[in-house]
């Protein structure tokens, strides 16, 4: 257990290292944004002459950078309190179908056996069109193999990406097109980049995800609250503006550059170092490891602003990526800063600590109507064990 002394020395001890800590990250981050200022001297053919030897500069500008120099494309609207906000909303989400899909998992391999382990996933759509109801529900699987526990992870985003492709398909008529989100970046994270199998479902689903959106020109937000990409900050390494290697999160930099809600930053396409990001690819074996843009939005006061990340066709349809920013930026204010749409598939997908006992217990009974063996594994056993004080 955490000692509460030995836990106030230890802070105590470590308080010089966390000042410098702190002014070394203040440091840093304020060099970004000088650098991001310094770009403003630069012409998009300037940045992109410079760059033309580097295979992965981290981030290439788009045709915005010129139009905004500055790299921050304002949001025409500002709201006198939280009650014009959601008039705005309203307004602006009206007729407008949103689309969003997450997935929650369990796993009783490491204390059951047989192992078993679930993976859910949950929507939520909604046509903003009264009468009209929104749809909001759930899938569930059961797995049961001796590898349930390694592959639940994989089957839940698996799943996730298998229900979304299945509502592109089918509201793909709708005009406007509905605007679809994931809570997951489009590019491939590091942590998935990690355990058996997740690279693989990573790429295989988000090149089918960019690929539909591409085909049937419905959008597709991957959306981040907390990024800690530094795509931008390599960029700018690369074109000598920041002396070191990026250590803070492009967010950090931008944050002081985008001062009012709603205010975004220009759009980049996405030239990350990832062996994994070039293995995006299309049905026919084209590559879509350059079909990838990003941009960061002010959607709260205060902290850093979020990343979206959207396919490269919307990036280049300027009418149709003003509309699904504006949906964007609706959805965080009728969801107080986070998408609306997003939390309410959470709230559908998320399975909780009761939901646990209670999917053991029916397992359990299950397994008890079948006459077969059900018992605790050892580290289960130890472990309730010394829970008890035995």
């Amino acid at each position: 257990m955490l000692s509460p002394a030995r836990l106030s020395q230890a802070l105590e001890a470590h308080r010089p290292h966390l000042r410098a800590a702190l002014s070394e990250r203040r440091g840093k981050i304020a060099a970004a944004a000088q650098a991001l200022a310094r770009l403003a001297d630069l012409g998009l053919e300037d940045v992109y002459e410079a760059l033309r030897e580097q295979q992965s500069p981290g981030a290439l500008p788009t045709a915005e950078h010129d139009r905004h120099p500055a790299q921050v494309v304002p949001f025409p609207h500002s709201f006198d309190g939280h009650r014009p906000a959601r008039r705005w909303a309203a307004r602006t989400l009206a007729g407008q179908t949103t689309v969003a899909v997450d997935g929650s998992q369990l796993s009783l391999a490491d204390d059951l056996d047989p192992p078993i382990a679930a993976a859910q996933v949950g929507w939520f759509i909604n046509p903003h069109l009264p009468p009209a109801r929104h749809e909001k529900d759930v899938h569930l699987e059961i797995l049961t193999d001796d590898e349930a526990g390694e592959r639940v992870e994989v089957r839940r985003f698996e799943l996730e990406v298998e229900r979304l492709l299945d509502f592109m398909r089918r509201l793909s008529s709708q005009r406007p097109a509905p605007v679809c989100f994931v809570d997951d970046p489009l590019v491939i994270p590091f942590a998935a980049e990690r355990g058996p199998g997740r690279a693989a479902a990573y790429m295989a689903g988000m090149s089918a995800l960019l690929e539909a959106s591409e085909t049937l020109r419905v959008p597709l937000v991957g959306y981040t609250a907390d990024p800690s990409a530094r795509d931008l900050g390599w960029m700018l390494h690369a074109l000598g503006l920041l002396p070191e290697p990026p250590r803070t999160p492009d967010a950090s930099g931008l944050a002081p550059l985008l001062e009012h809600w709603g205010d975004r930053s220009c759009l980049y396409l996405c030239a990350r170092r990832s062996p994994h990001l070039q293995e995006y690819r299309r049905a026919d074996g084209s590559s879509l490891a350059d079909q990838i843009a990003f941009c960061y939005l002010r959607v709260s006061g205060t902290g850093r602003p979020a990343r979206l990340e959207v396919p490269r066709w919307l990036a280049e349809s300027p009418t149709e990526l003003d509309r699904v920013l504006d949906i964007v930026r609706a959805e965080c204010i009728a969801g107080l800063g986070y998408p609306y749409a997003l939390e309410a598939a959470h709230d559908a997908a998320v399975i909780s600590a009761g939901d646990r006992a209670r999917f053991a217990r029916a397992f359990a009974g299950l397994c008890s109507d079948l006459g077969l063996p059900l018992s605790a594994t050892t580290k289960a056993e130890s472990k309730r064990r010394r829970s008890r004080g035995a």
